[in-house]
């Protein structure tokens, strides 16, 4: 009984550290796709105001 009881304790613990783990790095992974989208914007932002052709800024930009 008691060493089941361990098992049980443990695992919960691996669980949860797995599941931490996974909204951690999710937190992570959508900073980065912000930024990313942020690094575009501006980067589309300062283009157009040099040469005003959206397609060029486009391609340039991403």
């Amino acid at each position: 009984m008691k060493s089941t009881l361990m098992t049980a304790s443990l695992l919960i613990l691996v669980l949860l550290s797995i599941v931490d783990y996974a909204s951690v790095y999710a937190e992570l992974i959508d900073s980065e796709i912000s930024m990313e989208r942020q690094w575009i914007n501006a980067c589309f932002n300062i283009c157009m105001k040099i040469s005003s052709d959206q397609k060029y800024c486009k391609s340039f930009c991403g």
